[in-house]
């Protein structure tokens, strides 16, 4: 669905779908979240939408609102809607992380701390 690059890796959409959860009925989206060695995405939040984090290859430091969670390879964590989160990449080496975002909404999301602008 084709890879955006980002200051600090890269993001790809690899599903998207519509998926019905019990009497609700929502998309989901999977994005493979690529971190260069020793950086750090965008503090964001989902105003709606629940995320789960899973870690494909690496070490990572999560960070949801004012707490740390330190996953590795074969890990996950889940964020409600609304919290504050981030991805620091701990390794030497490219990390990866799946995340599932669901129900995703185009325009959901807010950036609140950039760490790449001036």
């Amino acid at each position: 669905m084709g890879q955006k690059d980002t200051p600090w890796g890269a993001e790809e959409i690899i599903i998207k779908t519509g998926i019905k959860v019990e009497k609700d009925f929502g998309n989901l989206v999977v994005k493979k979240t690529v971190l260069d060695s020793s950086e750090i995405t965008e503090l964001e939040r989902h105003r709606s939408a629940n995320v789960v984090l899973y870690v494909l290859k690496g070490a990572v430091n999560i960070r949801v609102d004012e707490d740390f969670y330190e996953l590795e390879k074969g890990e996950s964590h889940y964020i409600e809607s609304n919290l504050p989160h981030q991805i620091e990449n701990l390794d030497d080496d490219v990390t990866e992380v799946l995340k599932i975002i669901f129900p995703f909404e185009k325009g959901d999301i807010d950036i609140l701390e950039n760490p790449y602008e001036d």
